[in-house]
């Protein structure tokens, strides 16, 4: 009878103790499901780390923020790199037309789609022109779900006050202007006088700065009068880094032909007033200056 007593007894302590196991487990693996959300098939969003990564990648290439908004001059330039590690996919940037007749479009004289200059092992490098006027967005995917896509919206031939010095469009008069400036590497283009400032057709004019030579040393300025048409006129061979020597002519073509090779398909013809006066070197406009054409 005693021996009964002690087996039965022995017999709950052994369900109790099986009870208080399977609780313990369970609830363990209550807390791996509660932490580690992956093992129940929920997908976790991407952690302030990892989107600090793909940031550091892109600025390492010199790529636009993620989510940002550039100002680029009509018929403005630019390189877009983006980091392979982030953006395998070379062919996958798309730009899409927002408001207005904005519009990218690839430039070839620069290398090959996703190799022009500028591109190394880690980066790729492409050359577009900006046209018309309005907003145009850059979007590529990301090559870490569930993040969202790569945009970077462009107003196009839109000035904005107050913008980034490295992006900003022509807004900023030469009056405002520092009187010194420094060359550096990827330095904004800075126009600190004109000499002089009004001349006749024919004159030659002088402009000074810092950062004034683009892609294959280009030393170009626009002017554009009150109704928003410009022209372009090519540095002399004189020009430097520095100072950008040209000589006033008309008409100017609307559009840059030095790399297409293709014939004007719209002129500006100069008459007696005043206009804006700029730079785009690398797609990048300088701070505006005012110039005065002569009778």
């Amino acid at each position: 009878m005693k021996y009964r007593v002690l087996l039965i007894i022995l017999i709950i302590l052994v369900i109790l103790l099986s009870g208080y196991t399977l609780w313990i487990l369970s609830s363990e693996k209550g807390i791996a499901l509660r932490t580690n959300p992956s093992e129940n098939g929920i997908t976790v969003p991407a952690t302030p780390a990892a989107t600090s990564a793909t940031a550091q990648a892109i600025n390492v290439c010199g790529g636009f923020p993620n989510d940002s908004t550039q100002q680029v001059a009509s018929t403005g330039r630019l390189f877009i790199k983006l980091p392979k590690s982030i953006f395998p996919n070379k062919t996958a940037i798309k730009f899409t037309t927002i408001s207005g007749t904005a519009t990218a479009g690839w430039i070839s004289n620069a290398g090959p789609f996703g190799e022009s200059y500028g591109a190394t092992t880690n980066c790729w490098s492409y050359y577009y022109e900006f046209d018309g006027v309005g907003e145009v967005d850059l979007t590529a995917p990301i090559n870490a779900a569930p993040a969202a896509p790569y945009t970077v919206r462009f107003m196009v031939g839109i000035p904005v006050q107050n913008t980034s010095p490295t992006q900003a469009s022509p807004a900023t008069s030469a009056e405002q202007a520092p009187t010194t400036c420094t060359d550096e590497p990827n330095g904004a283009p800075i126009i600190t006088s004109i000499s002089p400032s009004s001349a006749k057709i024919g004159e030659t004019i002088t402009v000074r700065g810092c950062n004034l030579a683009g892609l294959e040393g280009d030393k170009n300025i626009w002017l554009q009068n009150s109704q928003g048409i410009k022209g372009i006129l090519y540095g002399t061979s004189r020009s430097t880094q520095d100072a950008i020597i040209i000589t006033l002519s008309s008409p100017l073509c609307q559009t840059d032909t030095s790399y297409s090779g293709l014939s004007c398909a719209a002129w500006l013809t100069l008459s007696p007033g005043t206009y804006t006066l700029y730079t785009t070197p690398w797609g990048i406009s300088s701070n505006i200056a005012h110039f005065t054409v002569l009778p």
